[in-house]
């Protein structure tokens, strides 16, 4: 008996830092950028939020991680959250950015693969600026604002307000 009970001694301890060695290893998520969403119904009303996240820990090909999660605008009577899972690097998703700017500043749609989906991007133009319609292949959708994007990637430093005045807008456009 008195076998048992050392042996349980030795052993309890081992498995209890064979536990705490797997909690180590999880993933490291680090947020590139968190906004809440526009909602397009009366002034000053918002509809969820969108964010993009990266897992530090996993990589294919040399490319880190991305999960670009967001509520899905399409229903407005609950919440409905959905995420995007891709691989990229950083220029990579420097590349996304530009061209989500790019259909945000001349309305021409863009169909952009990511991960398993493909991103349809467009403009709604409103009486100022335009807003940039994410839709994802049969998942919904969600809209951001020039500030918006810029947050979202983390570059809100980069945003400019002057840059997207009304004025620099029609300049842009012409």
């Amino acid at each position: 008996m008195k076998k048992l009970i050392l042996s349980l001694l030795f052993i309890l301890p081992i498995s209890i830092n064979a536990q705490t060695g797997i909690d180590e290893k999880r993933a490291e998520t680090t947020v590139i950028g968190e906004v809440t969403l526009l909602s397009l119904g009366r002034s000053g009303d918002t509809n969820g939020t969108a964010s993009i996240s990266a897992d530090d820990t996993a990589s294919e090909q040399g490319k880190t991680h991305y999960v670009l999660a967001y509520q899905n605008q399409e229903n407005r009577t609950k919440a409905e959250h959905r995420a995007v899972d891709f691989f990229a690097d950083r220029s990579d998703l420097d590349h996304l950015f530009d061209e989500m700017i790019k259909v945000l500043k001349t309305g021409i749609e863009v169909n952009i693969p990511v991960g398993e989906n493909t991103l349809y991007l467009s403009r709604m133009d409103l009486s100022k600026y335009g807003i940039l319609m994410v839709q994802v292949s049969g998942r919904g959708y969600f809209k951001l604002g020039d500030e918006q994007l810029f947050a979202l990637f983390g570059k809100s430093d980069q945003w400019n307000k002057d840059d997207w005045s009304k004025k620099a807008y029609k300049k842009y456009m012409k």
